[in-house]
């Protein structure tokens, strides 16, 4: 009996992030709401469902007496208020890279960006006259009353007429926007904070597993967030996502094409 050893080349479906996101590729997903939230996609008007796939370009809108809760591929979550618009309008994320950008036309909002282990991370959150930008940290938007509040880290913003015209917040601070242009940082005041403890609902982070699985096929929901509420306090850490899923980072959604050698060993009878 004789044996032949063969190098064969396979292709096999590996994790590759995509680079450039389009509104063909899903970004993120609707991981809980409450009332009337549509998504405008389109030119077309649809109901939000807990499950829902979020891309690039969609316009999600909140009713009264309602509230959404998106969580994107980079572990950004982003909660919104009644009578809130937000337009997601730039969307790259990869292993070295991460850039997002989007408009919060009217009503409030609040965010917890994860930091970016990459080499360059751009995270932008624009109302009408100011542009807020992070990097990772927890953040508060008041576009009724042209606040920009950090609740933790650091955040600049920058007057949309003037890019001169900047400042930094560090964690605790709130700057209004007075004719487009950023005021002196000052403390967050109570009334702030509770319009941030405000910008929540109750419920649990992915409490439908069914819509944890859509977003992270073919994994369990973490322990440490199975059954966490999301309706913890200004600087508690447990705020929105901690960790990604076990054994898989939101990347690991994006399937692509890659190749491997496999060594396979043949036996042949003696001729």
């Amino acid at each position: 009996m004789m044996k032949i050893t063969l190098l064969l080349t396979l292709l096999l479906f590996i994790a590759v992030p995509s680079i450039v996101y389009s509104q063909d590729d899903s970004i993120g997903i609707v991981s809980s709401l409450q009332g009337e939230v549509f998504i405008v996609r389109n030119d077309s008007e649809i109901s939000a469902f807990q499950g829902m796939k979020v891309y690039l370009g969609d316009y999600i809108e909140t009713g009264d007496n309602s509230g959404v809760k998106i969580v994107f591929i980079d572990e950004t979550l982003i909660t919104l208020a009644d009578n809130t618009d937000l337009e997601i309008t730039e969307f790259i994320y990869n292993p070295s890279e991460r850039k997002t950008v989007s408009n919060i036309t009217k009503g409030k909002m609040r965010a917890f960006v994860q930091k970016f282990k990459g080499d360059s991370s751009t995270v932008e959150f624009k109302t009408e006259n100011a542009v807020a930008g992070v990097k990772g940290t927890t953040l508060f938007i008041d576009a009724i009353n042209n606040i920009i509040s950090v609740i933790e880290g650091e955040v600049y913003v920058r007057s949309l007429y003037d890019e001169s015209k900047e400042i930094i917040l560090q964690g605790g601070q709130y700057t209004t926007i007075v004719d487009g242009i950023p005021g002196i940082p000052e403390f967050n005041s109570q009334g702030i904070l509770q319009d941030y403890n405000n910008v929540n609902f109750p419920d649990y982070i992915y409490e439908s597993i069914n819509s944890y699985n859509i977003f992270y096929p073919g994994t369990n929901i973490p322990p440490n967030v199975k059954n966490t509420p999301t309706t913890p306090g200004p600087g508690n850490n447990s705020d929105p996502i901690t960790s990604p899923p076990i054994n898989q980072s939101p990347g690991d959604m994006m399937g692509g094409m890659g190749e491997t050698l496999v060594e396979v060993e043949i036996d042949i009878p003696n001729l």
